[in-house]
C-alpha cells in the first residue's frame, strides 16, 4: 500500500516524545492521529469529549482573589464614609495608601500567572511546532517537491524563533511594564504617567501588527515561489516519463498513485497538526480571556461604591489581559497560518 510506505518513511517518535511532555500524562499518539483522519475513523465526537475534559482539568479559576478585590473595594468605600466624617485628610491617605497596595499585590500576583501562562503556552508551541518540522517538511516534499519543502522547514524555523524572542523578551515584558505604570499612576489623584501607559500600549500593539505583517508576508512570497519551481520540475518529469515508450502509460499513472497518496498524507499531518496547536494554545488563552473579563466586570460593578483609583486599577489589569489575550492569539494563528499555507501549495 502506498500510504503505508510513505508513512514508514517519517518519523512521528519525537512529536509523541514531546507531546508527552505537554499534556500531563495524557497519551496521544500523533501517527495514530493522522491514520484516523486520512481514513475517515476519526471519532470527533469522543474527541470533543476528551478535548472538554482535559480543558477543564487546564483551566484555573481563583475565586478566593475575586472574593479579596471585592473586600478591599467596599472596605475602602467604608473607610472613605468615615474619614470624611472625622474629616482627616492624614488617615484617610493612609488608609487609601494601605488598602492600594494590598490590591495592587493581588492584581498584580494573578496578572504575573496570566503573564505565566501565556509565555508557558507559546513555549509549547514553539517545541511541539519543531518537533513538527522534520516529519511535516518531508510530507510537503513528498507531495509538492523538495524546493517547497525545504522553503518550508527554513521559513518555519524562523517564524518559531522570531516568535519565541518577540513574545518572551519584548512584547510580555512590555505589558507587565505597561500595568505596572497604570498601577502606580492611580496612587496619585493626578494622571502623571498616563502617557508612559499609551505609549508601552501603542508599542505592544505596533510590534504585534508588525510581526504578523512580516511572518505572512514572507509565507505568502515563499508560498508563490517555491510550488511553482517544483510545479514546472514535476511537469518536465512527468512528460518525460510518459514518453518512454511501453511503460510511459503505466510510470504514470503509479506517480499519480503516488502523489495523491502523498497529498493526503501531508493534508493528514497538517489537520492533526492544527488540532494538537489548538489544543495547546485553547486552555491558557480561555484562562487569559476569563481573567480579562473578570476584572472588566469588577471594575465596572465597583465603580459607583469606591474610589476611581480603585477602578482605575482593575481595569487595568483588565486592559493589560487583553494586550496578553492578543499577543497569544497571534502566535497560535501565525503557526496554524503556516501550516495552512504550506497544505495549500
Amino acid at each position: 500500500d502506498s500510504m503505508d510506505s510513505l508513512m514508514d518513511e517519517i518519523s512521528f517518535s519525537e512529536i509523541n516524545q514531546v507531546l508527552d511532555e505537554m499534556l500531563d500524562g495524557e497519551k496521544m499518539d500523533f501517527q495514530e492521529l493522522v491514520t484516523e483522519l486520512i481514513s475517515g475513523e476519526f471519532n470527533f465526537q469522543d474527541a470533543c469529549e476528551s478535548i472538554k475534559n482535559y480543558f477543564a482539568q487546564q483551566i484555573t479559576f481563583d475565586k478566593k482573589d475575586i472574593t479579596y478585590l471585592l473586600l478591599l473595594s467596599v472596605s475602602a468605600s467604608v473607610f472613605s464614609v468615615f474619614t470624611e466624617v472625622l474629616k482627616d485628610k492624614h488617615i484617610a491617605d493612609t488608609g487609601f495608601y494601605m488598602l492600594y497596595m494590598m490590591m495592587c499585590v493581588v492584581v498584580m500576583r494573578a496578572f504575573r500567572e496570566v503573564l505565566a501562562s501565556a509565555s508557558q503556552a507559546s513555549e509549547n508551541l514553539a517545541t511541539f511546532m519543531k518537533a513538527l518540522v522534520p516529519a511535516y517538511s518531508l510530507s510537503v516534499s513528498l507531495s509538492t517537491g523538495p524546493t517547497t519543502g525545504a522553503s518550508f522547514y527554513q521559513m518555519t524555523l524562523i517564524l518559531i524563533s522570531l516568535l519565541s524572542d518577540v513574545i518572551n523578551t519584548l512584547i510580555l515584558p512590555m505589558i507587565q511594564a505597561y500595568m505596572i505604570v497604570k498601577i502606580i499612576n492611580n496612587i496619585s489623584e493626578e494622571d502623571i504617567l498616563s502617557r508612559m501607559a499609551g505609549l508601552f500600549e501603542s508599542a505592544v500593539k505596533w510590534m504585534l501588527k508588525t510581526t504578523l505583517g512580516v511572518l505572512v508576508g514572507f509565507q505568502v512570497v515563499q508560498s508563490m515561489l517555491a510550488p511553482a519551481i517544483d510545479s514546472f520540475k514535476n511537469t518536465s518529469l512527468s512528460k518525460v516519463l510518459s514518453a518512454i515508450p511501453g511503460i510511459g502509460g503505466a510510470a504514470g499513472t503509479v506517480t499519480e498513485i503516488l502523489v495523491g497518496s502523498a497529498v493526503l498524507l501531508k493534508n493528514g499531518i497538517g489537520t492533526s497538526a492544527i488540532l494538537i496547536i489548538l489544543i495547546i494554545c485553547i486552555p491558557p488563552i480561555i484562562q487569559i480571556a476569563i481573567f480579562t473579563l473578570t476584572y472588566k466586570v469588577m471594575a465596572a460593578t465597583i465603580q459607583p461604591v469606591t474610589d476611581k483609583r480603585f477602578t482605575g486599577c482593575m481595569a487595568a489589569a483588565s486592559e493589560g489581559g487583553a494586550l496578553v489575550l492578543k499577543a497569544s492569539s497571534m502566535v497560535a494563528a501565525m503557526f496554524m497560518l503556516s501550516i495552512a499555507i504550506a497544505g495549500l501549495r
